[in-house]
């Protein structure tokens, strides 16, 4: 097995080639950004952060006490301006093409997610048993001067994931796709920011433009569960790069292949009978952990093939 920067390629006795293309990026909080005081609780949820310890390897374990029974113990975690530095995000360089006259000034290190396609975050309840419920968010859209259009409340948006069951000890995706983001708030932004009549996926979820993932002005995530209750999460970052692990011929003549897919992607499984001409065989919706697929075509004496990553 040969590796490089880049691609990963693995030759298996059974003569099938398997080759692996670099995935999308996806944006995951930072350990720093876990560990810095700046992400912390937030106010439109009644619980709190009340502890942050650093697991070894990669890896944070923040204690949270829930919220009240009549916000079914909400607790909302983030980092309101989120510095780029800790946080992993470029600044936003101040202004987009569009704006009127020269670069507005900004009073704060407000982010730039654009390169990004999602966010995703790993996460284990660490309890004896039971579930909770969480999901990812980011609000966009300054509404001070220094925003476009200036001094509008309206600039403001939120955008989330769905929310997901964490059971306990189980490692969980948190998945929120920017472009297919479920949306509070953007039906009366006005231009250049997401919605203003633009296209809606459907009723509730929206692709963020560019404006607004220029304007990160909070990130962070939302738990709900027993009021009063005190939850440890541990967030880890992402296993290893994804690679083809096992390439196994069936009884009817088929092949099973087995991939360790990087968390929250998705990958285009190609095949080729020469190197030089590939074709789509599948889709892998990959959440979490190693995937399998199998071709049932034994008419090719030799087939390879690739995963890329849209």
């Amino acid at each position: 097995m040969t590796m490089s920067r880049r691609r990963l390629v693995a030759c298996f006795a059974t003569a099938v080639l398997v080759q692996t293309a670099a995935s999308a990026p996806v944006y995951r909080f930072p350990e720093a950004e876990l560990l810095n005081t700046d992400f912390d609780t937030e106010p439109w949820g009644s619980g709190e952060l009340i502890g942050r310890g650093d697991l070894a390897g990669e890896g944070v374990r923040l204690t949270l006490r829930l919220g009240t029974s009549e916000d079914n113990g909400k607790t909302v975690v983030g980092d309101p301006w989120p510095v780029a530095a800790t946080a992993g995000l470029a600044w936003d360089g101040g202004y987009l093409p569009n704006d009127p006259g020269d670069p507005h000034a900004q009073p704060h290190d407000n982010v730039d997610i654009s390169a990004w396609g999602r966010i995703a975050m790993r996460v284990t309840y660490q309890a004896r048993g039971g579930e909770i419920r969480m999901r990812l968010f980011v609000n966009t859209g300054m509404t001070g001067p220094s925003g476009y259009p200036s001094g509008d409340w309206r600039n403001n948006s939120a955008w989330l994931s769905p929310v997901v069951t964490v059971t306990a000890r189980v490692p969980t995706m948190l998945v929120l796709d920017l472009d297919d983001a479920e949306v509070w708030d953007a039906a009366d932004n006005p231009w250049p920011h997401s919605g203003y009549g633009e296209g809606w996926t459907n009723g509730t979820r929206h692709a963020i433009n560019e404006r607004d993932r220029r304007e990160i002005t909070n990130i962070g995530f939302e738990v709900y569960g027993a009021a009063d209750q005190i939850v440890e999460l541990d967030i880890d970052l992402p296993a290893a790069p994804p690679a083809f692990t096992s390439a196994e011929r069936e009884e009817g003549g088929g092949m099973k292949l087995r991939f360790a897919a990087e968390d929250a992607n998705d990958y285009r499984i190609q095949s080729s009978s020469n190197l030089v001409d590939w074709s789509e065989f599948t889709v892998l919706n990959c959440v979490t952990g190693p995937v399998t697929f199998t071709d049932a075509d034994t008419a090719a004496m030799r087939k390879y093939y690739r995963a890329v990553s849209p």
